[in-house]
């Protein structure tokens, strides 16, 4: 189809690479494709061991009464 797929980094974030994926579909196939694509992305990164990352924070308690 004309044109061509595109994915293109969007943004690089404290955790994670940001891609964006953009491909011409007919209005009616729009939801459907954008599903598909996000499925086969998960999977894809399922299958190569890749994690999704999210934010951890780390709490220090400190001793004030000393």
């Amino acid at each position: 189809m004309e044109p061509e797929p595109q994915i293109l980094v969007t943004n690089l974030a404290d955790s994670s690479v940001e891609l964006s994926v953009r491909a011409w579909v007919l209005p009616e196939d729009f939801i459907s494709t954008s599903s598909d694509i996000l499925e086969n992305c998960k999977i894809a990164l399922d299958k190569n061991h890749i994690n999704m990352p999210f934010p951890q924070t780390e709490i220090t308690f400190k001793n004030t009464s000393e």
